[in-house]
């Protein structure tokens, strides 16, 4: 069996083990190992691509000090949608949550959504590997040899806020904002090779492609004579001469926070009828967001786009977020994505609306009458508008209306949307 393939079954529910095995056996290498046997687990999980965790209530004990989740790619199997289960699973660093039963192809598709994507350079390296060095070969209850050491070299990538690349304890933020475009250029599109003249309209619309080709040469050859650490990260700069076209040769272990976020966004699609799941595929897309995409980088046009487009969607969310704490009467978290909201745009008015209603219902009208306050004046000073009637209604409801009004106001509010 190749550890290339190797996925790890584990859990509590037998049976529920055995049909996932079977599922999988014609096109990946599985093992089953009781969840017990941490040891074992401890020394496979080192050669396995993703670990299958089958868990009930029962398995809670192990999903808050897991040995193994979230240090490979995991995939949680649940028997049931129970919402204290789905947010353990999540904070315990769940890569994917199914609720169990599920088809073939949709196992299927999940776990290969679990397994990290390698770049071609890595690819490379794992074929030279197998032609020069026979892969290990692990039997069924034979996991006492140590694998061969692996670099554990990570970079961590954040596009959205400023552009940082940190590796263990080093922080590199390029010097200036042409640099910082163009390296977020290229992590935003990873893995793909980017057209030199597609890469050059980007950095410098408008400008003549003569022009804009010799700027890009400046810029490359000034971001390779940085530093040694920067030179390092220049280094993952590839130019094929074949194509005409950049891309990154970046190492297998790196995490871009966008890519989290863009999957993130496919899952939340494909959970939209898991109601509990997609709540928490939310809370994890807006603890992501750290800031605008690139921040500090102004008068780009793709990056300008980009913002939009993740605003728009971020501000979905929240409004999604906000809505079903307030269903639930838990204010306190409603007023916190609310707040979130504010952040990313204090003139939207039915975000301003739901956190001045929150806070009245957690009993604390002056705040309320506090936040109402400052969007009116926000409101003002950018459309020289004034709250809507709608508005106007809510506080006068804050100032003289009962509790019961004040969730009587909120229900037609959700109902019209």
């Amino acid at each position: 069996m190749s550890t290339s393939n190797l996925i790890v079954i584990t859990g509590q529910i037998p049976a529920v083990q055995s049909q996932i095995q079977s599922m999988l056996a014609d096109q990946f290498a599985c093992c089953s190992v009781p969840l017990s046997d941490t040891d074992t687990l401890s020394k496979v999980s080192k050669l396995s691509q993703t670990l299958i965790l089958v868990i009930d209530e029962d398995s809670m004990t192990y999903l808050v000090h897991p040995p193994m989740t979230g240090k490979i790619p995991t995939l949680a199997v649940l028997n049931q949608p129970s919402t204290a289960l789905l947010q353990q699973a999540y904070q315990s660093g769940a890569s994917k949550i199914l609720v169990w039963p599920k088809s073939k192809e949709e196992l299927q598709s999940a776990i290969r959504q679990c397994i990290p994507k390698k770049s071609l350079l890595g690819l490379l390296k794992n074929r030279i590997n197998t032609l020069f060095y026979p892969p290990l070969q692990v039997q069924k209850g034979d996991f006492l040899g140590q694998p061969p050491k692996k670099d554990l070299t990570t970079y961590q990538i954040a596009l959205l806020g400023e552009l940082s690349i940190r590796q263990d304890q080093f922080q590199l933020r390029p010097h200036t904002q042409r640099e910082r475009e163009l390296l977020g250029y290229l992590l935003f599109n990873y893995p793909k090779p980017i057209k030199r003249e597609k890469l050059c309209a980007a950095l410098w619309p408008g400008i003549d492609a003569e022009a804009a080709r010799n700027r890009l040469n400046v810029l490359i050859h000034r971001l390779r004579k940085g530093s040694t650490k920067e030179q390092s990260v220049a280094d993952w700069l590839v130019y094929d001469s074949r194509v005409n076209a950049y891309y990154l040769s970046v190492p297998d272990s790196i995490q871009i926070d966008v890519h989290e976020y863009q999957d993130l966004l496919a899952e939340l699609k494909n959970q939209q009828d898991q109601p509990e799941i997609s709540i928490q595929i939310c809370k994890k897309i807006v603890e992501l967001h750290q800031g605008v995409l690139l921040e500090g980088i102004e008068h780009s046009e793709w990056i300008d786009r980009q913002r939009l487009d993740i605003q728009e969607k971020l501000q979905g969310i929240i409004l999604h977020l906000a809505d079903y704490y307030l269903q639930k009467n838990g204010y306190s978290q409603a007023i916190y994505y609310c707040r979130r909201g504010v952040d990313l745009d204090p003139c939207l008015e039915a975000i301003q609306q739901r956190l001045i209603s929150a806070l009245a219902l957690n009993g604390d009208r002056e705040a309320a009458i506090r936040a109402y306050r400052r969007f009116e004046q926000t409101r003002i000073q950018e459309f020289v508008l004034a709250p809507s009637a709608s508005s106007k209604t809510l506080r006068k409801l804050i100032e003289e209306g009962t509790y019961e009004d004040l969730c009587t106001w909120y229900n037609q509010l959700t109902s019209k949307n």
